[in-house]
């Protein structure tokens, strides 16, 4: 392990900022922010272009991490730009460490000398390379991936227009009620901010958790039972409501909860729990979502300064209110795309294109993403009932299993910041008790039908042995050169 200091050195002096009225769309050189786009501009500008690269770029507000290896400007305050002290560094590698380092949240504050509180594994230099060359191959297959489901997401809102047309103009006449009328609680999280752990009894999410997406809980904190039951008493998400981002930058952004689980929401958040004998949860955040509508929202929210809309305003949006058979129609063609989307980032297992043996073992495999193993592929799994299977990972629980069982698993990079999920096998054993959570093992088992919160495939155990962690501990999204970490027998 070697210090932030040992490794880099800070040369942002040296870079030539260029005010972002001068910013073109197309230039010789490159003007690079804080911002979350790898490039903010581009200039023609000649004097006082940074050509010492590669570099590593640092938002010291936003914390974004760059890699920048062309001649290029800086484009706003904020930016860091920091080369290493050793001769012929690996500069992707330190780009992958440093993506990697926990840098608290502190708010649109200063993290710089956070970041220089860094602890960096520097390893040979063979081994640094072997790091890049996965997790560069990682990170082209995510953006393949990505630009795959962004198409997908199109084709929810093209559908939707070509059924209900826009919800503004409303050239279709659908009935129109209030989002008071079509909800049966409407308001929002706590309105103060409790402190928050990054262990604990419940998720508090908050606007920074919730994208167009969906969930993102790769900065999730937690709070006490103590802190979330009086929260969560006024303010009690449900599966498949709505949550609204009311407050801040990113208002309007609405999704439907996903998670079967108590949570805590701060203010930030509504709760829209619509009522289901009118009001679809999937059509709600689809047409709020809906760019005629998301604009119509915002532009009504009483300046060009203000990013906040107060619960009754949120009461008094208009909304169409097509029959709900139609709604539902909807909502089916969402959950379709929705199964594309799976298929997408983790293949499908009724065409081993996760790689399993030239096998469909994947059609019994579990995703944990957060405290709850995800049942999105459990559908598949019919076919392969006695199957027998050999695997290797380590022991993992969650708090609503058997004594006689645990996820066999293991931790999957998604992500070139080393953001992972894990990924495994819901187990049975007699003995289960006896083998300790992180514990390693290797199990010989056969896939039965079982049930975890309704049917899930379940591996029934006939042999299990100690064993030592691998050298490799992480598995990594498939391609044509995945090995794979377990067998059909």
């Amino acid at each position: 392990m070697k210090s932030f200091n040992e490794v880099f050195e800070d040369k942002t002096k040296y870079g030539t900022k260029i005010k972002t009225s001068e910013y073109c769309e197309m230039g010789a050189h490159l003007i690079i922010d804080q911002g979350q786009e790898q490039v903010a501009g581009y200039t023609d500008i000649e004097e006082g272009v940074f050509e010492e690269v590669p570099v590593i770029i640092f938002g010291d507000h936003t914390r974004v991490i760059k890699y920048v290896d062309k001649p290029f400007f800086l484009g706003a305050d904020g930016v860091k730009v920091l080369r290493s002290k050793f001769k012929n560094a690996n500069y992707k590698y330190l780009y992958y460490a440093l993506k990697n380092a926990r840098i608290p949240n502190t708010g649109y504050n200063r993290h710089f000398k956070w970041l220089k509180e860094v602890q960096i594994e520097y390893p040979d230099y063979r081994r640094q390379e072997n790091v890049v060359k996965i997790l560069d191959k990682v990170s082209d297959l995510i953006e393949t991936r990505q630009h795959e489901i962004k198409r997908l997401d199109d084709l929810i809102k093209a559908r939707f227009v070509e059924m209900f047309g826009s919800p503004v103009s409303n050239p279709m006449s659908w009935e129109k009620r209030t989002l008071k009328e079509v909800c049966i609680k409407l308001n929002d999280g706590s309105h103060f901010s409790p402190e928050s752990f990054e262990t604990g009894d419940y998720k508090y999410v908050t606007a920074k958790n919730i994208k167009f997406s969906g969930f993102d809980f790769s900065n999730i904190t937690y709070v006490p039972e103590a802190v979330h039951r009086p929260i969560f008493d006024r303010c009690n998400p449900e599966f498949e409501d709505v949550l609204y981002i009311k407050d801040g930058a990113t208002t309007g952004v609405a999704i439907v909860n996903t998670l079967d689980e108590e949570f805590t929401l701060l203010s930030s958040v509504a709760l829209l729990k619509q009522d289901r004998s009118i009001m679809n949860g999937y059509f709600l955040a689809t047409l709020l979502n809906n760019k005629d509508m998301y604009l119509n929202i915002r532009n009504n929210m009483g300046g060009a300064a203000i990013t906040r809309l107060t619960i009754a305003k949120l009461n008094a949006i208009e909304i169409i209110v097509p029959p709900i058979e139609l709604q539902n129609q909807f909502a089916a063609f969402v959950a379709e795309v929705d199964k594309s989307k799976f298929v997408e980032l983790f293949g499908d297992p009724r065409d081993n294109s996760m790689g399993f043996e030239k096998q469909k073992l994947k059609d019994s495999c579990i995703v944990v993403t957060g405290n709850t193993p995800s049942r999105a592929i459990a559908e598949y799994y019919g076919d392969y009932v006695e199957t027998k299977i050999n695997f290797t990972g380590y022991v993992y629980r969650v708090l609503d299993l058997k004594e006689n069982q645990f996820i066999l698993a293991r931790d999957m990079i998604i992500s070139s910041d080393f953001q992972s999920v894990i990924v495994g096998f819901l187990c049975e054993y007699d003995k289960a008790l006896e083998y300790e959570d992180n514990s390693w093992v290797e199990i010989t088992g056969e896939i039965i039908k079982g049930d975890y919160h309704g049917d899930m495939p379940i591996v029934k155990i006939t042999s299990i042995n100690k064993t030592n962690k691998p050298n490799d501990e992480y598995v990594y999204p498939p391609d044509e050169n995945y090995i794979p970490t377990a067998g059909i027998l």
